[in-house]
């Protein structure tokens, strides 16, 4: 579900029209969405808690493995069709580093930030000491975002994906997944009424959503924010409901459960459908006329050509491929 929010939020990026009513959808999509990232990072800090972290180096060294490859492998695909000349430039350095060769690589520049952390925050005994580190880099996170959108103190960090690269700007997400699985605290979490959490999760995406329409005249760019404040609070109580449920019998559907498998795949890759398939689409006056039609058929259209490319793929059953690729 995640990364299918995920390219529901770039489709949404490439919508026509956005005038009137049109636009008000799309803001409101986006708040609907907002929680895709954080959930990732909720869930890669959920996994990240193993024996392996005894040896720190030797966790490094796995999660490098298993990340590393496959984005440059990705960034250098998206250099040779845009900007081959960047792939032997100096240029190619800050690619690599900000994110900017995939353009939304900016989530793994973050999830490297976290995994280096990582060991550290095992060292943590003190579950109250948990607590507070996340409530602290709670406030820096929010006071970067708001500070760098009423400034221009942070230079090009007020901008994205620049905005999106401190590691705090994204807290508690990875950092709370860790301590769930460390503490084993989906098990404490079945005293809490799934109804009382979906209550409180369309509450606060009300709150997203009558923040982002506060700020879309002032600051358009932080309205659409997943790192505004009210989004922040949507995406951690969707993360709360996401372990409520791990402890249920509940079983997605298969073709979800095919997708959220191939997410990093996708993640890094779908954009390049995206691009592909939009001016085809545009050609449709009435899909392009009506936002509330336009997107969703434009992302069913990049999810099954995601799918049919995930299934061609892992037919062939190479998997040192099949990593490389960011297929699992």
């Amino acid at each position: 579900m995640a990364i299918v929010a995920v390219v529901t939020t770039h489709a949404a990026n490439f919508g026509l029209s956005l005038d009137g009513w049109n636009y008000d959808f799309v803001l409101v999509l986006r708040e609907m969405v907002n929680f895709a990232v954080p959930t990732f990072f909720l869930l890669a800090g959920y996994f990240a808690n193993s024996r392996s972290l005894n040896d720190p180096v030797g966790f490094w060294r796995l999660r490098a493995f298993r990340i590393l490859p496959t984005y440059l492998f990705w960034t250098a695909v998206y250099l040779l069709i845009f900007a081959p000349g960047d792939l032997i430039h100096p240029a190619l350095a800050q690619h690599v580093l900000t994110g900017t060769g995939v353009f939304i690589g900016y989530y793994v520049v973050v999830l490297v930030q976290m995994t280096a952390l990582t060991p550290m925050l095992n060292r943590i005994k003190s579950l109250r000491l948990h607590g507070v580190i996340m409530l602290v880099l709670i406030g820096a996170g929010l006071s970067f975002t708001y500070a760098a959108q009423a400034t221009t103190t942070f230079g090009k960090f007020g901008t994205f994906p620049y905005s999106a690269l401190p590691f705090f700007v994204w807290y508690p997400f990875y950092h709370f997944g860790f301590v769930v699985a460390k503490y084993d605290l989906p098990h404490r979490l079945q005293r809490i009424k799934i109804n009382h959490l979906i209550a409180v999760a369309l509450l606060a995406l009300l709150s997203a959503v009558l923040e982002a329409f506060g700020l879309w005249y002032d600051k358009p760019s932080l309205a659409s924010s997943q790192l505004k404040a009210t989004s922040l609070l949507c995406s951690f109580v969707v993360a709360m409901l996401v372990l409520r449920l791990s402890s249920t019998s509940f079983s997605p559907p298969q073709a979800l459960v095919t997708l959220g498998r191939s997410s990093f795949f996708i993640y890094l890759t779908h954009l390049l459908v995206l691009i592909a398939v939009e001016p085809l689409m545009r050609r449709v006056p009435l899909l392009t006329e009506v936002q509330a039609l336009y997107i969703p058929v434009l992302v069913i259209v990049v999810l099954a050509a995601m799918w049919g490319a995930i299934r061609g793929i892992t037919l062939a059953n190479n998997r040192p491929v099949n990593r490389l690729l960011g297929i699992e």
